[in-house]
């Protein structure tokens, strides 16, 4: 519990001290690209590339995925590959996470999958990859995933913990995280 305390202090102290602009009216991230057929793909930091299109007729969530759904938005996350797909209204977009191990929602206090956490931009969840290291400790990356009046974002930063907790996650980082994302597919 200590840990995941500090955790979520050292992740607003450095969301605090970076003043990256991801919130609303803020400028695009510089590595989004469009790639041929107008669909989005965005690089982010860790090399997780992200595509939207409208939806087709027939495309479906991996098979193997696990299932969501949040405010009218349906979130499917295939664990052995890391890859979200995220559909609402006419729209689909996907994206997939560069997570070490396989990837899940993060578990709430009672370790049932997928904590929901109410935010003030959304309402969040965390989507985590782990697998253990040389040391004994595990290598976690955590990102959060929000769903917002405008879509589904995600947090503009990921976190890396030397932690083989599968959670919950203080909910402090639920706030911080989501306050800080861009939108799945944004320009």
């Amino acid at each position: 519990m200590v840990l995941r305390h500090l955790v979520a202090l050292a992740l607003l102290a450095a969301s605090l001290a970076c003043g990256k602009g991801t919130g609303p009216g803020s400028s695009p991230p510089p590595d989004s690209t469009t790639t041929d057929g107008g669909a989005l793909a965005d690089l982010d930091a860790d090399g997780g590339t992200e595509t939207g299109a409208p939806e087709e007729e027939g495309s479906g969530a991996p098979a193997d995925g696990e299932p969501l759904d949040i405010d009218g938005v349906h979130l499917s996350l295939s664990p052995a590959g890391c890859q979200l797909v995220a559909t609402w209204l006419d729209q689909r977009r996907e994206h997939h996470f560069d997570f070490p191990g396989e990837c899940h929602f993060a578990p709430d206090p009672q370790q049932r999958p997928a904590w929901v956490v109410p935010t003030d931009s959304g309402k969040a969840v965390i989507v985590m990859g782990s697998r253990p290291n040389e040391g004994g400790d595990c290598d976690t990356a955590l990102q959060v995933l929000v769903v917002t009046e405008k879509g589904p974002a995600l947090s503009s930063e990921i976190q890396r913990v030397a932690s083989c907790s599968p959670g919950p996650w203080d909910e402090m980082m639920y706030h911080v995280m989501a306050s800080r994302s861009v939108l799945l597919g944004a320009p």
